[in-house]
């Protein structure tokens, strides 16, 4: 392209006609249509003026394409916006990834905290004389908030994990250092109070029952010890898990890869027959110390379930923690129906959650 080519492009490009570029130069529209069909070349002066006009420099205005380098202009300008988007959009989901696992690690272990607190308060109202029916409505209501808590959780991470398959977030050094730190006092201090729990539950045979009270007020405490013990511990675990980014990442992809949808269908199905079985033996067979068995029943057919799933797709780790909470589910029914050993056995979850955390570190020992 010459310069009567890109006199035409440039001209058009600042939207002038023939008469207008030549009425801004001081010459006849004649001039200028000579230019642009290259029968005729102007002076230097004009040349310059031209340069001014249309920011260009005179090698770019007689020898080289003037259009082409526009183009190159604007698709540079095109890539550095589009990588300056990307990085704001990996910017974003980072924060947004950083505020939902700090809010999932927070809701869960509290919906979790409140429906343990709900049966040490339905305990320590039967201890304290209070109707069976009185008791069961304020467990019932307590329970309803644990639970919304859970539901909400669950279905905002889901929604989550669905919009955000993969996330690029690197935490800072110090910062990994500093809640290695705070993990391992959580963990401590959620087994201390597990144990704590044990051995007042212990001691509490020999503690005098008031009158008109009955020893389900020492299982209250029992129970709301074991409730904190639990929440840190959860707590712990969900925190941690913020920071494997590269497991959040591997867990997405081979859940878009292998996860068949039937299998949360079933797992949906089985929790709402438990959840049907719970309120009709409660309400019409009025056996609300039973019904309860429905729920840790079907987590154990979903956990089944999971675990079919996780080693048909390979996902040896999730087996192994899968393996984990379903023996104990297992230990802690097993103790409490046959062995009748309710205030104990509750101990079987928090040992289950310290053991995963166990094989989880030796593992990243390891690699």
């Amino acid at each position: 392209m010459g310069f009567s080519e890109n006199l035409q492009y440039l001209r058009k490009k600042h939207q002038l006609t023939q008469e207008q570029l030549a009425e801004r130069l001081d010459v006849s529209r004649q001039s200028v249509s000579k230019w642009e069909s290259g029968a005729a070349y102007p002076e230097i002066e004009k040349l310059l003026a031209m340069c001014e006009m249309f920011s260009c420099t005179m090698d770019e205005l007689l020898r080289q394409d003037v259009q082409a380098i526009e183009e190159s202009k604007q698709a540079v300008l095109a890539e550095e916006a589009a990588r300056a988007e990307e990085r704001f959009s990996a910017e974003e989901n980072a924060k947004a990834y950083d505020r939902h696992m700090r809010w999932y690690a927070r809701i869960i272990p509290l919906g979790v905290g409140v429906l343990i607190l709900g049966l040490s308060l339905l305990l320590f109202l039967q201890g304290a004389g209070v109707s069976d029916t009185l008791a069961t409505m304020a467990f019932l209501m307590v329970g309803l908030v644990g639970l919304t808590m859970l539901v909400v959780g669950g279905l905002r991470h889901d929604g989550f994990i669905k919009s955000h398959p993969e996330v690029d977030v690197l935490y800072p050094k110090e910062e990994t250092e500093r809640f290695e730190k705070r993990f391992i006092a959580l963990i401590a201090s959620g087994v201390a109070c597990v144990l704590l729990a044990v051995i007042f539950m212990d001691g509490a045979k020999e503690l005098p029952v008031p009158d008109g009270w009955s020893d389900d007020v020492y299982s209250s405490v029992f129970m709301l010890l074991i409730a904190v013990g639990v929440t840190l511990l959860i707590h712990a675990a969900l925190s941690r898990s913020r920071y494997n980014v590269e497991r959040y990442n591997r867990e997405r992809a081979a859940e878009n890869r292998k996860r068949p949808h039937k299998v949360d269908d079933m797992q949906g199905l089985v929790m709402l027959m438990a959840t049907l079985a719970f309120f009709l033996v409660g309400f019409i067979g009025k056996r609300w110390g039973v019904a309860w068995v429905f729920f840790p029943v079907g987590g154990i057919i979903c956990g089944i379930l999971e675990l079919v799933m996780d080693l048909v797709s390979g996902n040896w780790e999730n087996s192994l923690s899968g393996v984990i909470m379903l023996t104990a589910t297992m230990v802690f029914l097993l103790l409490g129906v046959f062995g009748n050993l309710w205030y104990i056995s509750w101990v079987a979850f928090p040992i289950g959650v310290v053991l995963i955390g166990i094989v989880s570190y030796a593992r990243k020992l390891l690699k």
